[in-house]
């Protein structure tokens, strides 16, 4: 998208990192079906991807990539808060600005659209009978997948639901994420 060469400065939310390429230096290991191959990192080819568990990047996301010390390419969302701390503090220390250097470029292939994509997401809400079938109900009428569950309620009666979804883009989350909203009881 930027269509800069992986060795010149990328810029990044409004600000630049000088991009690291070579493999040799960095230590990336080859693809082993990277991202399930739907993701270019400019500058590097046949680069071992993975999507980061902390933002669950999907289709139609904006995303940048994070060299690893020994996973490859970390595919982020651009709005991950992770990402954003390691521009933000890249001054703090040689360590963080060596951070700061891994980050790169990246895309979605057009065959993205046609991908599945794993993603958590964290309800809270005050707990009832019937509150997950609720959810799950919403969830099912979307047409996702669901992975895992995992529900706890406090002793103040707030349920913590954890759901891991498969989901085929952003505009499938998007749906997901606002009819959750609707169910009643949900706080977040």
């Amino acid at each position: 998208r930027y269509g800069v060469p992986a060795d010149v400065i990328l810029e990044f939310n409004g600000m630049t990192s000088p991009a690291l390429s070579r493999r040799q230096q960095l230590k990336i290991p080859r693809n082993y079906k990277s991202a399930d191959s739907v993701v270019i990192v400019e500058g590097l080819e046949n680069v071992a991807t993975h999507y980061s568990k902390c933002c669950h990047p999907v289709y139609g996301d904006e995303i940048v990539g994070y060299i690893t010390q020994s996973k490859g390419v970390g595919i982020h969302k651009s709005s991950c808060q992770n990402m954003t701390n390691v521009i933000k503090y890249k001054d703090r220390s040689q360590k963080d600005l060596e951070r700061y250097r891994r980050i790169v470029n990246c895309h979605w292939l057009s065959n993205a659209r046609d991908s599945i994509f794993d993603i958590a997401l964290i309800i809270t809400a005050n707990d009832r009978q019937d509150l997950l079938y609720d959810i799950l109900y919403t969830i099912r009428e979307e047409k996702a997948s669901i992975v895992k569950v995992n529900t706890i309620v406090g002793d103040d009666f707030i349920a913590h639901i954890h759901l891991t979804l498969t989901i085929a883009n952003k505009a499938q989350f998007d749906r997901i994420v606002g009819r959750i909203r609707g169910v009643k009881d949900v706080l977040t």
